[in-house]
């Protein structure tokens, strides 16, 4: 994510297609070939779902990507670890 330059084409897409493989990887209930409104049918997270969004329109939209601050949306994106991966259980919690 913070490899991708402003003068990169199709940053929205890419980013959107990051997000998407990195779900499809730690969530196994989420697969990476599903629509953005499969996948926000499952999931409750305003980042991903403007990132998704914003992927879609620059990819399939004649007009690209609605106007928004890309780094702001990106450092937000670096939270979904947080939110998507579950919680490391301890070896004593385990036991």
């Amino acid at each position: 994510i913070r490899s991708l330059r402003p003068d990169a084409p199709k940053r929205w897409a890419t980013l959107a297609d990051i997000v998407r493989a990195y779900l499809a990887a730690v969530r196994s209930d989420l697969g990476a070939e599903w629509t953005t409104s499969e996948l926000l049918s499952r999931i409750d997270h305003a980042a991903i779902a403007q990132i998704l969004r914003q992927g879609d329109l620059e990819k399939f939209s004649p007009w690209g990507a609605a106007p928004a601050d890309f780094d702001d949306v990106a450092a937000r994106a670096l939270e979904i670890p947080a939110w998507a991966e579950p919680p490391v259980v301890q070896a004593e919690e385990a036991a």
